[in-house]
């Protein structure tokens, strides 16, 4: 019994160490940006190590006005999450990690003075639960679901 016990709290204490700590809806330390325009694929960086990684990680020095911009606030890494999906559209988007999470809101806001910013956002965090209000919604029942993608409908709200 109090083997279990201390299971149990020790699970909720870990969940709770591990837990959004400064706004629920979005990733701490984390800001999306895109670029304006396309990029299209650098040959010189065509070299991905992971096939199940589609991210290039940059260093912050190869673009100077972002580093001005984030002076004073301590980036641990910048990427480009989609690069390696070689869609020009979503190679320009960047992600910066940082650990003053207070500071979010001055860092999209600084980086939405840049004239070539197409946005600069907060990362949400996005859930993949629904609850289906179709009865008929379970074991093999779902075939049809499946092979029109209504599932995807019922996340639509108007």
């Amino acid at each position: 019994m109090k083997k279990s016990v201390l299971i149990i709290t020790l699970f909720f204490f870990t969940q709770h160490l591990f837990a959004q700590t400064f706004d629920a809806g979005f990733l701490d330390g984390r800001i999306m940006f895109q670029l304006k325009g396309d990029i299209y694929p650098n040959q010189s960086k065509v070299g991905q190590i992971d096939p199940n990684d589609y991210s290039l990680v940059e260093e912050l020095s190869q673009y100077p006005e972002l580093a001005t911009l984030l002076e004073g606030v301590e980036i641990s890494k910048i990427e480009r999450p989609s690069y390696y999906t070689f869609k020009p559209s979503l190679m320009n988007i960047y992600r910066i990690y940082f650990t003053d999470f207070e500071k979010a809101e001055e860092l999209i806001r600084r980086l939405n003075t840049l004239s070539n910013i197409v946005f600069a956002e907060k990362e949400p965090i996005y859930f993949t639960d629904f609850v289906p209000n179709d009865p008929s919604h379970t074991g093999n029942d779902k075939w049809y679901h499946t092979l029109v993608g209504s599932e995807n409908a019922w996340n639509i709200h108007l």
